[in-house]
C-alpha cells in the first residue's frame, strides 16, 4: 500500500468492505480542513438534521454509503461546517447499489447522490486507486471525516449520544472484524442512541423535506 497514512470519508466508505472503523465520537471540529465533506439532512419527527456523511467526488457526484437510503430519491446535501437553519441545502438523486444486503462489512454499501445542478467553489476529492488498499495493514491509521456525535447523554430511558451537528475530524485505525448483519429500520428514528446504531437510517414513512433548500 506504499505508506499511505491519511484519507478522507471518500476512501475510508471504500475501505468498509475489509474493516470496520469507529464512529467520529472525540473527534476534533474540522473547521475548513475538508470542505467537500458534506452531510445529507433530513428532517424527521418534526427536527431537521444531519443523518449521514459523505464526500464530494465531482462536481455533480457526491459518495455516500448505500444504508444511508431513507426510502425516498431526492435527497438533500449540505457541505457547511456546521449544520443550521440557514445552511445552504443542494438537491440531488439518490443511488445505491442494488447488490446491497444491510450487512455491515458488505462491499456493496456504496452509494453516490447526483445533485440537479454542478456544486460550485469546492473542489471534488481524489478517489483512492483501484486496489489501493488490498495490502492495507491492521492499525494502519488515516483520518476519518464527517458529521458524528460525541459521548453518551444520561437521559430519561438510557444514555443518548449528543450530536453536534459539526463536521469533525479524528485519526483512526483500521482494524479487521466480523460484522453482523445491519438491521432494517423498523420505527421512528430520532436521534440514534448506542442501542440504536447511525447505521440504522430512519423510515420513509417518518422523512420529510428538510425547511431550507438550495438557491443556485
Amino acid at each position: 500500500m506504499r505508506k499511505l497514512k491519511n484519507t478522507t470519508l471518500a476512501a475510508a466508505l471504500l475501505l468498509a468492505a475489509a474493516t470496520t472503523v469507529l464512529a467520529i465520537t472525540y473527534g476534533q471540529p474540522d473547521g475548513n480542513r475538508h470542505p467537500n465533506v458534506g452531510a445529507l439532512v433530513g428532517t424527521f419527527n418534526g427536527q431537521t438534521y444531519p443523518y449521514c456523511s459523505g464526500t464530494l467526488i465531482s462536481p455533480t457526484v457526491f459518495l455516500t454509503a448505500a444504508h444511508c437510503n431513507i426510502g425516498t430519491s431526492t435527497v438533500y446535501v449540505t457541505f457547511d461546517t456546521k449544520f443550521t437553519s440557514r445552511s445552504k441545502l443542494y438537491t440531488g438523486t439518490f443511488y445505491s447499489d442494488p447488490a446491497y444486503n444491510w450487512s455491515q462489512n458488505d462491499p456493496h454499501d456504496i452509494a453516490v447522490v447526483v445533485f440537479d445542478k454542478p456544486i460550485r467553489g469546492i473542489t471534488p476529492a481524489q478517489l483512492p486507486t483501484l486496489g489501493q488498499f488490498d495490502s492495507l495493514s491492521v492499525n494502519q491509521q488515516f483520518t476519518v471525516v464527517g458529521y458524528g456525535g460525541q459521548e453518551p447523554v444520561n437521559q430519561p430511558g438510557g444514555p443518548v449520544i449528543g450530536y453536534l451537528d459539526t463536521r469533525a475530524t479524528a485519526i483512526r485505525a483500521a482494524r479487521t472484524s466480523s460484522a453482523p448483519a445491519r438491521p432494517r429500520p423498523t420505527s421512528s428514528p430520532g436521534r440514534p442512541s448506542p442501542a440504536t446504531p447511525c447505521a440504522n437510517p430512519p423510515t420513509s414513512s417518518t422523512a420529510s423535506t428538510p425547511s431550507r433548500r438550495a438557491t443556485s
